[in-house]
Formats: structure tokens, sequence, C-alpha cells
């Protein structure tokens, strides 16, 4: 089964208003005029009759409708039904979205190569959509067999129609060396281009760029800006990014309370107590023992395994022991907590206490 996280992160609107199609017949311009004026019940009845005399155009709109639930109730069955008519029919728009219905099993039995067969004749006809996710499909190996040289050359192609998330994700693939050489101006041209469309990931992986000064002469302001920009967005990598800078007074004054704020804001919400976000942040554990400590990481408390993974990797108040490290801060990612899991990149990529490891670091 395929993870919402896969297609539907990237793949943006499920059923866009298509109703605005080119076409020589009245009726559907009718439909059109109802559409636009907020009067959709008519619009899907008019759709309908059109759908049934076999207009693709009419039959891909309609679709869309019931998709939505917009007009008539939403009804994903029907909606598969009418895209798998104008599928036939070659439309590259209703082979991408049947594609998606497939993927996540909406009015048909999920089934990821039907959906990565549609992508692709959807894809060889230049849909934008269809392309990024079959890049996604061949980097994941959802429904095929991995292949990075391959999801490369999808994300290019979606990329350079224009496709921000494609765009983003060429850069990331630059950066990491998968499909491709890996090239950090490559990455930082690609993270450019997505960002003057506001994408989040490549503003929060251009500061990335600047922190390591990676393709780039390193500049922690120019990092901070960045991470702000996707924080500012909601982005959660982002917003413990910024907390890392605050924490480290990294191109900004250092301030233990700008730290924890952002560090909460990551996805810490959820601390009852300003000692516990003290604690969280790694800025002081004032009042408890490393034995208590301990008894909390082992009944499987993030904040206390992240507090125990810190002791470990710097040697304050145990022996230094990177492999300890390590395994704390993944038994801490697991959880979720975005500080642990930034750590834990870090040390994939540095090779500490872990095999050294580009992909697992990112």
């Amino acid at each position: 089964m395929i993870h919402r996280s896969s297609f539907s992160l990237f793949f943006g609107f499920l059923f866009a208003a298509i109703i605005n199609y080119t076409t020589h017949s009245q009726t559907m311009e009718e439909a059109t005029a109802h559409h636009e004026k907020g009067e959709y019940k008519a619009a899907v009845d008019m759709l309908l009759k059109l759908a049934e005399r076999g207009q693709v155009s009419a039959q891909s709109a309609l679709a869309s409708m019931y998709g939505q639930g917009v007009g008539v109730a939403q009804d994903h069955v029907s909606a598969a039904k009418w895209f798998s008519k104008a599928a036939k029919k070659n439309d590259a728009f209703a082979q991408a979205k049947l594609a998606y219905l497939y993927a996540y099993g909406l009015g048909v039995d999920q089934d990821n190569k039907k959906a990565v067969s549609l992508f692709q004749k959807a894809a060889e006809q230049g849909h934008a959509e269809a392309e990024f996710n079959l890049a996604i499909a061949h980097e994941k190996g959802l429904g095929v067999l991995q292949d990075f040289v391959e999801a490369a050359t999808w994300y290019s192609k979606a990329a350079q129609n224009g496709h921000v998330q494609a765009q983003s994700s060429m850069g990331l693939m630059y950066y990491e060396g998968r499909g491709v050489p890996r090239d950090f101006v490559a990455a930082l041209a690609w993270y450019q281009i997505a960002t003057e469309q506001g994408d989040a990931k490549a503003q929060n992986n251009l500061g990335l760029m600047y922190t390591k000064g990676h393709g780039v002469e390193q500049n922690y302001e120019l990092a901070v800006g960045w991470y702000q920009k996707a924080a500012d967005q909601g982005l959660k990598f982002a917003m413990n990014n910024l907390g890392v800078m605050y924490d480290n007074g990294f191109g900004v004054e250092q301030s233990d309370e700008e730290a924890i704020k952002w560090y909460r804001r990551a996805g810490q919400s959820d601390l009852k107590s300003g000692s516990k976000a003290l604690l969280q942040s790694g800025l002081i554990d004032n009042g408890v023992s490393i034995e208590a400590l301990q008894q909390m990481a082992e009944n499987g408390d993030p904040v206390a395994q992240l507090r125990f993974a810190q002791m470990f990797e710097t040697g304050d108040g145990l022996e230094r022991y990177p492999r300890q490290a390590a395994i704390w801060y993944q038994r801490a990612a697991k959880q979720g907590n975005g500080q642990a899991q930034a750590r834990l990149g870090m040390l994939y990529e540095t090779g500490t206490g872990v095999p050294q490891d580009y992909v697992m670091a990112h």
C-alpha cells in the first residue's frame, strides 16, 4: 500500500476544475457557464449528457465533479468510471487522475502497477504531474523496481515542465548523487528555481547548503533567512533547524527562549511544562539525575532519549560513546522527535557512530 506521504504529498489538488476545455460544443459552453456561476448541479446535469455521448472533455470534467463532490455527492466509484472512459481515449489528464485513484484505492482496488502504467501513459504525453509521480514511483520502488536513474530522468522532465516539487526533488537528487552524479552546484541551481516559486522544502534545503557550505560559501545568516521562510510556511524540519541555529547562536544571537520556541513548534507542542521543554531542547536538565534520565529513556520517553543521546555524543555527564549516541537518537527519531532526526542525519553524513551514508543523512 502506498503511503500518502508518497504520491499525495506532491500530487496537488486531486480533482482540478477542468470544465473550461476549449470546444465548439454549445452545450459544453453552457456547462462551463453554469460552473463559473456556481450552478454546479446544472453543470453536472449538462456534463452527464455530454459524457454519455462520449465527449472526452465532459467525461474528465464529470469525473472531477464526482471526485470533489461538487454539484453531486462525492463518489469515487463514479469518478473512477468516468476517468477510465476518458483515459481509454488517451486523455492525459484522466490517465493521471485515474492513476492517483489506483494508487490509493479510491473507487477502485488499490493497485500500484496499474497506477504506474497510467502515470507512464500520461507522462509520455508531457503531463507534468504524471511525470513527477512516475519519478516518485521509480525512486521509491512503488509498482516498479526501484531505479534512481529512471527517477532522475522523470524528475528532470517534470522540472523542465515547470513542476515546482520536481524542481526541488531534482535538487535533492543532485545533492545526494542519486541517479545523477553528486553535484552541489546543480543542486543549488534547482533549489533556487524552486524557491522562486515559494517551495518550502527547497527553501529549507537551500538553508542547509548555506549552513554546511555545500556549493556556496558558508553563511549562517543566509541559512537562517531560508529556514525562516520555510518555517513560515509550516515546514517542521525548517522550524527544527531554526531551533538549532538559535540554540548554537549560528547566524543569530544565541537565545534559549527562541530555540525552545522553534523546537516546540517543530513538533513538541504537547510538552506539559517548561522544564520538560528545556530538557527536550537539550539546554538544561537541572534536577534530573542520570539514573532517572536513563530510566525515562528506557521507558520510551523521546525527550529523555534525546538528552541521553546528546550526553553520549558530547561526553557531558557520561563517557563519550558515539555508537550509543546514535542508538538513542534513532529511538527518539522513530517517535517523531525532530531534533533527534536532524542530529541523526548529521551522524550519518559524518559517519559518526554509524556507517557514513549520504542517503540516510537526508
